[in-house]
């Protein structure tokens, strides 16, 4: 349940979209600068002025899992600025065999990793979305609409390089506090968010990027709907599509690739600080797993185990696909939640669960034609933990 101060003090950002180059004119444009090293620009898309909606009445309670504890703001006083953040060093990418397991230390965390699969299941069938995750808005009309502007797209690999700079700049706002794109002590977005990608080859200087933030509740659930609705509670009060939905565009963007997610607890006042920081490049650049995501949320005292599995070479009628989960090593069969079977959102519901319970996703593959067969797992390497507090900063992964 989102605390009742809270809700009234509930922030949220304009969406900041910025470009190689920015127009101070039209703060929210996002522009695909031509590339002399790219053979092929890509297209400009100018997103409409963004308004700053904001909160509309209580939201209705939404169950939580037991311990959970609430944020309770506390009076803060002058904010003090605070340096820019740094980049501590070159990122050695996850390579391949290891997709899926922690990075940057203990990374990403329980939350994170489960806002990650939300942002898939959004991005694989925004209907498919609507009528299984966003609670009190499945019947609204303009939003997420059937066959309208936000139509289905390749889930985001998670990059460790955005995970520091989501990271820095969420332990940056916790900290001081404050609520900008640009740090809290005024240098810009653009260049902070550049300056921790790392590794990725010649063409990163001219990606595209993208940011999303909040600051409100731990629940990623509440979070990514928070994003999308672009207020609470979830009902009539969310804005229609492409009107001025930011946060929406970038969470359904076609030329966005990637994300990087952090959540942190502020200390001064109480909130959950929220940073996603996008990009249109994979990295590394021959990551091809087609299990882009993988975690659990806990959801009306039930915990849904949910992976995506996307791979447009392997969507055909020759191909079987069979999702496994395999939990303190019992291999249990997912479900098909919506989609297709190469492109589709699985999970299994789980009425009992322990903090302590170990799981890992694996898919099989095989072409009925041919005979021939592969696996994928998720994560590559280790286990994830069914972790139930929303504030447990305990690993999300251990070894095998």
């Amino acid at each position: 349940m989102i605390h009742k101060n809270i809700v009234k003090k509930l922030l949220i950002t304009l969406i900041l979209l910025l470009p190689l180059f920015i127009d101070n004119a039209n703060a929210g444009n996002l522009l695909f600068p031509p590339t002399a090293t790219k053979p092929t620009p890509k297209p400009t898309i100018t997103p409409k002025p963004i308004a700053t909606p904001k909160p509309t009445g209580t939201p209705k309670p939404t169950p939580k899992p037991a311990g959970t504890p609430k944020p309770t703001p506390k009076p803060a006083g002058t904010p003090k600025p605070t340096g820019t953040p740094k980049p501590t060093g070159t990122p050695k990418p996850a390579g391949p065999g290891s997709y899926g397991s922690e990075i940057n230390g203990h990374r990403p965390n329980w939350i994170e990793r489960a806002n990650h699969f939300l942002v898939n299941a959004l991005r694989l069938d925004p209907q498919g979305y609507k009528k299984n995750y966003f609670k009190g808005g499945e019947k609204l009309p303009n939003v997420l609409k059937e066959n309208g502007i936000y139509k289905p797209q390749e889930p985001l690999y998670y990059r460790l390089d955005l995970d520091k700079a989501a990271l820095a700049h969420t332990e940056d706002m916790a900290s001081t506090p404050c609520f900008s794109h640009n740090n809290c002590d005024g240098s810009p977005v653009e260049k902070r968010i550049r300056s921790f990608l790392k590794g990725c080859g010649p063409n990163q200087k001219y990606s595209s990027i993208a940011e999303n933030i909040v600051k409100a509740h731990s629940d990623p659930l509440e979070t990514n709907n928070f994003w999308i609705c672009e207020t609470l509670p979830i009902g009539s009060g969310c804005v229609a599509d492409g009107n001025n939905d930011g946060h929406r565009a970038n969470l359904l963007s076609k030329d966005l690739k990637s994300i990087g997610i952090s959540s942190v607890v502020s200390k001064k006042d109480g909130y959950t600080y929220w940073t996603q920081d996008f990009d249109s490049e994979v990295c590394p650049a021959g990551l091809s797993s087609p299990i882009h995501s993988g975690s659990h949320i806990i959801y009306s005292n039930k915990c849904i185990y949910g992976a995506t599995f996307y791979d447009n070479a392997l969507d055909n009628q020759n191909n079987q696909v069979k999702g496994t989960i395999y939990i303190n090593k019992k291999p249990i069969a997912l479900e098909l939640q919506y989609g297709k079977e190469a492109k589709g959102v699985y999970v299994h519901t789980a009425t009992k669960y322990a903090k302590t319970d170990k799981y890992y996703f694996q898919f099989d593959v095989t072409n009925t034609k041919t005979k021939s067969s592969s696996s994928f797992r998720y994560p590559e390497k280790g286990s994830l933990v069914t972790l139930v507090d929303f504030n447990d900063n305990s690993p999300s992964w251990v070894k095998d």
